[in-house]
């Protein structure tokens, strides 16, 4: 009987091949709820430690270490989630709890303030996975409320029909992370699934 630890070893060429995790060893690693182990139990995780959550992207890494790059990245990102309001989470876990969540936070993006949010609009570059993506994590900067102020950095959650996919990860290693550029334009994201950058614009350098 095949395993996912047996899968994934037997796959490591294709990964590299397509320039992703493929298609039917993503829908395994879904149907086995590998992208659920830190998730909240309320949102239909299984809520496991941290360690336990190093251990099984360990073991994943050992047979194929894009695959486990992807996997370690997205699945770990309902940590980055929790620091959402409440509303937001409960958007983005939808009624059947599929969030699997790239991020990418450089070069940051512009976010316009509207009527109950803002218009992001940029250009972020190498987001590990985002082929097998439901949402996206990325950072756009407010313009300065005032004269001589520096711009503010917002985290903001994008859905998948808000944003596009640039192929242009052509690299010599970890092709098969898909680590490609996401593109939005005016992309309207509510307040409430948007979040302050600690430490402000130092913070926002950091990251």
């Amino acid at each position: 009987e095949k395993t996912l630890l047996s899968v994934v070893p037997a796959t490591q060429g294709r990964c590299e091949a397509e320039g992703r995790v493929p298609e039917d060893v993503n829908d395994q690693l879904v149907k086995a709820g590998f992208y659920r182990i830190v998730q909240p139990r309320r949102f239909g995780g299984y809520e496991f430690d941290v360690p336990t959550f190093y251990r099984v992207m360990m073991e994943i890494s050992r047979g194929c270490p894009e695959t486990g790059w992807v996997l370690a990245l997205t699945a770990g990102h309902p940590m980055l989630l929790a620091s959402f309001p409440e509303q937001a989470q409960v958007e983005a876990y939808g009624a059947d709890g599929e969030f699997r969540c790239p991020a990418s936070f450089n070069p940051p993006g512009e976010a316009r303030p509207v009527d109950g949010g803002y218009l992001i609009s940029g250009a972020w570059v190498s987001a590990s996975g985002i082929d097998i993506g439901t949402h996206f994590i990325g950072m756009a900067m407010l313009p300065a409320e005032e004269d001589g102020a520096s711009p503010s950095p917002i985290q903001m959650i994008l859905q998948r029909d808000q944003f596009e996919i640039v192929d242009d990860w052509k690299v010599m290693g970890m092709q098969g992370t898909g680590s490609k550029q996401v593109r939005a334009r005016e992309a309207f994201t509510p307040i409430h699934r948007t979040v302050p950058v600690a430490g402000g614009f130092r913070g926002a350098q950091a990251i």
